[in-house]
C-alpha cells in the first residue's frame, strides 16, 4: 500500500465513476446502454493509442536524458507534442 496507495486510488476512482455511469445509463434502457458501450470502446482505442505516444516519449526523452543530449530531448518534446496535437485532430475530424 505505501508504494501503489496513488495508483489503487486512482483505480478505485475510475471504477466507481465508470460503473455509475453505466449504471445511469443502464436506468435510461438498452438503447442507452447500447451506445454508452460503443461509447467505451471509442474511448479505450483511443486512450491506447495515445498510451503509445507517451509509451514512446517516455523512451526517448529518457534515452536523451540519459545521453546529456538536450537537443534530442527538446526534439523528442517537440514530436511528440506535434504527433499528439495532430492526431487529436484527426480524431476530431473523424
Amino acid at each position: 500500500m505505501m508504494v501503489n496507495g496513488d495508483l489503487m486510488l486512482r483505480t478505485v476512482c475510475l471504477l466507481v465513476v465508470t460503473n455509475h455511469f453505466v449504471a445511469t445509463g443502464a436506468s435510461f434502457g438498452t438503447e442507452m446502454l447500447a451506445a454508452n458501450a460503443v461509447l467505451f470502446q471509442i474511448h479505450y482505442l483511443m486512450a491506447y493509442l495515445f498510451y503509445g505516444f507517451a509509451n514512446a516519449s517516455s523512451v526517448f526523452s529518457g534515452r536523451a536524458r540519459g545521453a546529456n543530449d538536450a537537443e534530442h530531448f527538446r526534439q523528442t518534446l517537440r514530436y511528440s507534442a506535434l504527433s499528439t496535437l495532430w492526431m487529436s485532430g484527426l480524431l476530431a475530424l473523424l
